[in-house]
């Protein structure tokens, strides 16, 4: 299946960004990138797992 047939089904919608939604999710991913560091640096390697995921997650929707 791929992004046309999705579409088709509505599986899925199609939607725009804008500069500002991209700048804010920019920004959220290097607030939580400064806390993963922060976390790392007291030994919560899990905590900082999680943080370091939601980063990539932040940059990806960006």
């Amino acid at each position: 299946m791929n992004l046309s047939d999705l579409l088709k089904q509505d599986l899925v919608e199609k939607f725009e960004s804008d500069k500002e939604q991209i700048e804010n999710e920019l920004d959220n991913a290097n607030k939580k990138m400064t806390s993963a560091k922060n976390v790392l640096g007291i030994n919560e390697w899990g905590l900082a797992y999680v943080t370091a995921y939601n980063v990539m997650l932040h940059a990806g929707r960006a």
